[in-house]
């Protein structure tokens, strides 16, 4: 089961009345519906620390600072780091309907406070990301993988992926020992989340219980999702 994102709301989009005044120069329903796909994007501990101005054509970019202040997002740099995914989300689903999203960073200077981004939507001749079908069944899966080697044809493509212009390069592990190892860092790191105050606080504070938690809040960690069953959902009740 994959956790839902949170509609559009006063949590996620600043609504006019309580913010600033939406220019409707532009479809806005066209601007609400890239914003949407948007916050699909993932983020640390599914907290979606953003919030969104709308203006004529283009959309303002803010951090959530009161959603910034895990152990763990140390200068906001693992918020910035989802803001960036919103904004390739969104440029997706501009490409879906025929737009360009050119995007200024920073536009304000660097303030904490201050826009992150700023993406214009503009009509352009461009073909629809292949990716655009795919933002809508992104989740994570934490279900045990069968120990079976991905054929060298998939490895293949996904150093291709992985290789962004040349700035990014993407590892696979594939040697058992390799694997092992990096299994015992994995294991550590879970160890210490558990025994460090200020982690273990930051980790239950995104947890949702149930269901009706999980759709009511419309973020953080659904425990559903953790493939422990019954009794170890019950063991992070305690």
């Amino acid at each position: 089961t994959a956790i839902r994102r949170r509609h559009l709301g006063p949590h996620c989009l600043l609504p006019a009345a309580q913010a600033w005044p939406i220019i409707e120069t532009m479809d806005r329903r066209t601007i609400v519906s890239f914003v949407e796909k948007g916050i699909q994007a993932p983020s640390g501990d599914n907290l979606q620390p953003w919030r969104f101005r709308l203006e004529a054509e283009a959309v303002r970019l803010y951090l959530d600072l009161d959603r910034c202040r895990e152990f763990f997002n140390v200068e906001c740099r693992p918020s910035l780091v989802s803001v960036g995914a919103v904004i390739e989300n969104m440029a997706i689903a501009a490409s879906a309907a025929g737009c360009a999203a050119p995007t200024q960073y920073f536009p304000e200077g660097d303030s904490p406070a201050s826009a992150v981004a700023h993406v214009t939507f503009q009509p352009a001749s461009i073909p629809q990301d292949p990716l655009f079908p795919y933002i809508e069944k992104r989740a994570t899966n934490r279900k045990f993988y069968r120990p079976k080697a991905l054929p060298e044809k998939t490895l293949s493509s996904l150093r291709q992926a992985g290789a962004v212009e040349g700035r990014t390069r993407l590892t696979l592990v594939t040697e058992p020992r390799d694997k092992r190892g990096l299994a015992r860092w994995i294991g550590a790191a879970d160890r210490i989340r558990f025994e460090i105050k200020e982690l273990h606080h930051d980790l239950f504070h995104a947890l949702r219980f149930g269901k009706e938690e999980a759709e009511r809040c419309r973020d953080g960690l659904d425990v559903r999702t953790f493939e422990i069953g019954p009794a170890g959902e019950a063991l992070f009740r305690c």
